[in-house]
């Protein structure tokens, strides 16, 4: 609630402006893009390795 003057009366809980809930949005999903690009970087590098044991077995078999 707020005074005439627009002011937080006394006692009330301040309530985040729209710029800082965007603000907030906007970094809950920049930290979730980071999250899934993190996940995305294991299972590319898990991917590689096993990918990498197959080669080389394929090509133990031509020598």
């Amino acid at each position: 609630m707020r005074d005439r003057l627009g002011k937080p009366c006394e006692g009330s809980k301040k309530r985040p402006t729209i710029r800082e809930s965007l603000a907030l949005y906007k970094e809950r999903e920049r930290q979730e893009m980071i999250q899934g690009y993190q996940e995305m970087a294991a299972l590319n590098k898990e991917l590689a390795e096993e990918s990498m044991s197959a080669v080389n077995e394929v090509w133990a078999r031509y020598d």
